[in-house]
């Protein structure tokens, strides 16, 4: 397979590139999780692989639990299915709470208080009262047990690596809490071989081709759990030495036979860049005088075409229109300029709104 194939399978099999037009739970289900710190850049991650969608459409699914917001794999938010949140929390969630002891310990919190606390959230969310973060910690307040910044967040945190809460739907600008058995139906639990197999079919079927080690940073789990998860799941991968490195990959992997540059503004965190501990292939040809916005990539707007990461770019919403500035690395011919005009006028399509572009050279 040559390199070029591996990026544009990824294009194809992240949906990017692919006419599925999944909608947001089909997606988040096809995906496994969606990392999703950053909600408004995480509801566009969605609509930018499904053109029909509007940033409304994914709210108004996310407001119905038809996608969950949760703290997943390695401990940051993500998207998830309702049909997936119990097994990937049974089996991430040991590693992400160990993760977590030391700022429990910092924060003074114990399994007495975590015991309290998730009884009282528990209580104060029964019969569908979704409440916001600082509401709860109102009532833990109430209740004695000191619940600010941090403190609060790491509470939360606990209840739902616990399998308690999850994310209930937006109250205006504000997020808030739901409980998990009021928000997911009841479903039998796999064991835990069951789930290893299921997460690495998961990942290297959406995000492939992918090496080891890039699912293991993706998953977050321990190494012998990777060893073993890449064991049970091996007899419906494929696998291939390219370069030097071993890539695995659904059994049939396509390619994109068409002469058009393809382009995708994605947002920041998107599953494209940050899915992947490796990410030479997405930065190959950037001179060396861009190793600064070559380190921090992944926590900004990418240009990529044709698989590549190709400049940056941000956006301003206004009433009637979004100023978008695109700043690439270098000059592009007049195909890949347009290919990034089309792919702006999708962006302000998903907001119901015409894009304004002006593209520079850094």
């Amino acid at each position: 397979m040559p390199v070029p194939n591996i990026l544009m399978s990824r294009l194809l099999n992240q949906q990017l590139a692919n006419n599925n037009q999944f909608s947001p739970a089909e997606l988040c289900g096809w995906m496994g999780a969606i990392q999703s710190q950053d909600f408004g850049a995480a509801k566009w991650a969605i609509g930018l692989r499904n053109p029909a969608l509007k940033d409304t459409d994914v709210e108004e699914a996310y407001n119905r639990g038809e996608i969950l917001r949760t703290h997943l794999m390695r401990p940051t938010w993500h998207f998830v299915s309702p049909e997936n949140i119990r097994w990937l929390l049974q089996l991430t969630s040991p590693r992400v709470d160990a993760l977590c002891k030391y700022n429990y310990r910092r924060l003074e919190l114990d399994d007495a208080i975590f015991n309290r606390s998730n009884q009282i959230i528990t209580n104060a969310l029964a019969q569908n009262n979704f409440l916001t973060r600082n509401e709860i910690g109102e009532v833990l307040g109430i209740n004695g047990i000191t619940a600010t910044d941090l403190r609060l967040i790491h509470l939360m945190i606990k209840a739902e690596l616990d399998g308690l809460v999850c994310s209930g739907p937006m109250k205006g600008k504000q997020f808030t809490y739901a409980l998990m058995e009021e928000r997911v139906k009841n479903q039998p639990t796999p064991d835990r071989d069951e789930c290893l197999s299921r997460l690495a079919q998961l990942y290297f079927y959406s995000h492939g081709p992918a090496t080891v080690p890039d699912f293991a940073w993706w998953s977050g789990l321990a190494a012998k759990d990777v060893a073993k998860a890449i064991e049970l799941a091996k007899h419906g991968l494929n696998k291939e030495t390219i370069e030097g490195k071993v890539y695995w990959f659904k059994d049939i992997v396509c390619t994109m036979h068409n002469d058009e540059p393809s382009c995708f503004l994605v947002p920041n965190f998107d599953e494209y860049l940050i899915s992947y501990k490796d990410r030479d292939l997405m930065l190959e040809g950037l001179d060396g005088d861009l190793k600064s916005p070559r380190g921090n990539i992944i926590f900004s707007n990418a240009v990529i075409i044709d698989g590549r990461i190709a400049g940056i770019w941000k956006r301003e919403l206004k009433k009637d229109r979004v100023l978008m500035e695109i700043n690439c690395f270098r000059r592009l011919d007049a195909g890949k300029l347009e290919a990034i005009h089309l792919a702006a006028s999708m962006y302000g399509s998903f907001h119901g709104l015409e894009a304004v572009v002006e593209i520079k050279i850094l």
